[in-house]
């Protein structure tokens, strides 16, 4: 049991190695209690049923030996006996190994497979970020970012283009959050409301294959100065307006006294997904349509390349 706790240890560490930026919040690679507590029952169980049942075998043989052989006979037949329940213990011992092992192994592929709301497959993610002294303008990166849409729209394979300022699924960020109101409420009640908040592009949603429960997508001609536009997920809806439709609403964030950040009206509802593998809690969250005029812009392609790495 020690010995496979040191190996445990070891594996851990060498698998942190291949994550040179550090290892990413989604994933867990710690010795869980549950998963030490079992392997140390079974442990215990071993050592108890290899130490004392060869025990009681070998009496049993040294006494019936004794009554009806010699002494050199039943000095052989007991080394034997000695031997085969060795042999067995030791069979015994690795067959335990790797039955924990493949228990461990089988829980670990169905936590990876639990669904996260969104289809992975054929979904690759690019991170770009701009040169500043050369895109220093919101024209610049506006241009920029067009022109890259639309020659990765015409590669081969590509069904879908879409953008997100900051995280996306599984980068092991979830975003920044947000104190708000809901139009009508009062100011206070912004003090118990908080949501995660992302910035998209239009299409963002197609390209994770996320359906749109209420309403529609965000589009570039809801663009206004009086207000964002935006839409937000099922955890969202239902904490904080009791499930009913919230499409049409508007949601006052509250950044402090001194911030100018315009209402945001909500124009759709989409399906619960993760940002975060379980057990991360689901947390509410708004979808903010964003142009691109960020350094630093992170571009979502659907493919039809099913085994593309997200």
């Amino acid at each position: 049991g020690i010995a496979g706790l040191v190996v445990s240890a070891l594996g851990l560490k060498l698998l942190t190695l291949a994550f040179p930026d550090g290892v990413p919040s989604y994933i867990d690679l710690s010795i869980r209690t549950p998963e030490l507590a079992v392997t140390f029952l079974i442990t215990l169980l071993a050592a108890s049923a290899f130490g004392v049942v060869p025990g009681l075998r070998a009496g049993r043989t040294h006494s019936a030996t004794a009554l009806n052989s010699t002494a050199r006979t039943a000095s052989g037949s007991l080394e034997r006996t000695r031997a085969g329940d060795l042999l067995v213990g030791a069979e015994f011992a690795l067959s335990v190994v790797l039955m924990i092992g493949a228990v461990l192994l089988v829980r670990s592929h169905a936590r990876l497979q639990q669904s996260l709301g969104f289809d992975q497959r054929g979904v690759i993610s690019v991170r770009v970020r701009l040169p500043s002294e050369k895109y220093a303008t919101d024209e610049q990166q506006i241009a920029f970012y067009s022109l890259l849409q639309s020659k990765l729209r015409g590669l081969a394979g590509v069904e879908s283009v879409s953008a997100a300022v900051g995280p996306v699924p599984l980068d092991g960020t979830i975003g920044g959050k947000w104190n708000f109101r809901i139009e009508g409420q009062t100011p206070s009640a912004a003090t118990e409301q908080v949501t995660t908040v992302h910035a998209i592009a239009p299409g963002y949603m197609q390209s994770l294959h996320i359906p749109i429960v209420r309403g529609r997508d965000v589009a570039l001609t809801d663009r206004s100065p009086a207000e964002d536009v935006a839409i937000v997920n099922q955890t969202f809806a239902s904490r904080y307006y009791a499930g009913a439709d919230i499409v049409g609403r508007r949601v006052i964030p509250d950044l402090g006294k001194n911030s100018k950040a315009p209402p945001i009206r909500i124009v759709g509802e989409v399906r619960d997904f993760r940002h975060e593998r379980p057990p991360a809690e689901l947390m509410p969250a708004i979808y903010v349509l964003r142009d691109l005029t960020f350094p630093a812009e992170t571009f979502v392609l659907r493919t039809r390349l099913s085994d593309a790495s997200a």
